[in-house]
């Protein structure tokens, strides 16, 4: 089975998202810029961390 997102479903994501990014902005911008680079750098390891590990439980490659 394959799932798709409607528009107004998508646009919702595409909200959520921003929101996000704006209030990690907003969160991080007193941080020096090496503490900004290091924090980005270690969450995009961790969320791969995270695909790998949920598609190794769901058999899938990441």
């Amino acid at each position: 089975m394959r799932l798709a997102l409607t528009p107004l479903g998508a646009h919702r994501l595409c909200e959520v998202r921003d929101g996000r990014a704006e209030l990690t902005r907003r969160l991080v911008a007193g941080w020096h810029p090496e503490e900004q680079h290091a924090f980005c750098a270690l969450l995009a390891r961790f969320n791969l961390a995270m695909e790998s590990y949920t598609a190794d439980r769901h058999g899938h490659q990441p």
